[in-house]
């Protein structure tokens, strides 16, 4: 077995062939639905292991170098994603063995925190935990009458007009993202590479849309839609990213549910957005308390970690901090750090799913 390495330019397609051939071919492109992720500039994040027989990869990690706005203070992390093994060669440790060689890469671009895209037993072994504090919506059809009305109390007064989203209005959506207190940090450019135009192909095995919210002259909120139908039939509609005003986004939302007609919908808030979550709360929408539901975190380099959050900590505790968190390292720091009621937020993954 030859590995783990990084691809070779010329292997990227194949890589994206097995990428593709385990988390299903029908109707997907994993190139297309993360181009960050496959891309020939982020050949040295990616690692695999090749039957050397064949000469074609059998296992794939990788991840994006990323940064967090949280709090006012930026976090450099990975975003690890699409972690796969042939299925005749799985349970020889070939994803341990990816994923210790994608954090050695890691820390040496000085990234302080892995967010993955995943909670597997792989990971967790090697020190990633569930954690964060976040709050889960999720309304069943005949719930979503209330959603209705409570949009209808906050427009009076108010003309808005809400449409789905063109590939010119990227800059102002860039320019309402960049608005928000928890969030990735993205360009122009970077928000333009992820959001999808094709909607007859899934991503995520959901059909995508985005729509906006504007007073006509200027954009107020957009929401990021994903409809999939489940396994027993049920449609369920999913907000995974909104920026903007929070009762625009509600808006956004009841007028997607209104065209879509879901069963369900569903949606991820910070539990520090308390905006979001008291106009969810005058929807009457039912809402519960989770860790951010399907990932893991991972320290990489714990007294890196400590050192970038030190402003927040700061900035809360006054000139002192807590010393018992310097003795704290691994996946102890990130509980401390993430989880509980006083945590530091994270984001909701959103367009920057990996």
């Amino acid at each position: 077995m030859d590995g783990p390495r990084i691809p070779h330019l010329q292997e990227l397609d194949r890589v994206i062939g097995l990428v593709n051939t385990v988390f299903s071919p029908e109707n997907r492109s994993m190139g297309f639905e993360f181009p960050q992720l496959f891309s020939g500039d982020n050949l040295a994040r990616l690692r695999i292991f090749v039957d050397s027989r064949a000469g074609t990869p059998v296992a794939h990690a990788g991840y994006v170098a990323q940064e967090l706005v949280v709090e006012g203070c930026r976090l450099p992390v990975a975003a690890l994603g699409s972690v796969c093994t042939l299925p005749e060669f799985r349970g020889r440790g070939l994803a341990s063995g990816l994923v210790k060689s994608i954090m050695e890469q890691a820390r040496s671009e000085g990234l302080v925190m892995m967010l993955i895209s995943g909670d597997s037993n792989v990971y967790k072994r090697l020190g990633a935990i569930e954690t964060g504090d976040f709050v889960r919506v999720g309304a069943r059809r005949e719930e979503l009458p209330r959603l209705r009305e409570a949009v209808r109390a906050w427009l009076k007064g108010k003309e808005i007009v809400c449409r789905k989203a063109k590939p010119e209005d990227v800059p102002a959506m860039a320019a309402v993202y960049r608005r928000e207190p928890v969030r990735y940090v993205r360009s122009v450019k970077s928000f333009s590479e992820l959001t999808w135009w094709r909607p007859e192909m899934k991503r995520l095995f959901a059909f995508e849309s985005m729509r906006i919210a504007s007073t006509g002259r200027e954009m107020l909120a957009y929401i990021v839609t994903r409809l999939r139908t489940l396994d027993d039939g049920r449609v369920r509609l999913h907000v995974p990213e909104f920026a903007g005003p929070r009762w625009a986004v509600a808006c956004l939302m009841e007028r997607a549910c209104a065209e879509l007609a879901p069963d369900m919908l569903t949606m991820t808030v910070c539990a520090s957005d308390l905006d979001m979550i008291e106009t969810l709360r005058r929807a009457e929408l039912p809402l519960r308390r989770t860790v951010l539901p399907g990932y893991t975190v991972m320290a990489l380099d714990s007294a890196a970690l400590l050192n970038s959050v030190e402003p927040i900590l700061a900035e809360r505790d006054g000139a002192t901090r807590d010393d018992s968190l310097s003795a704290l390292s691994g996946a102890e720091l990130v509980k401390a750090l993430f989880g509980g009621a006083n945590a530091i937020p994270l984001p909701v993954p959103g367009l920057n799913y990996t």
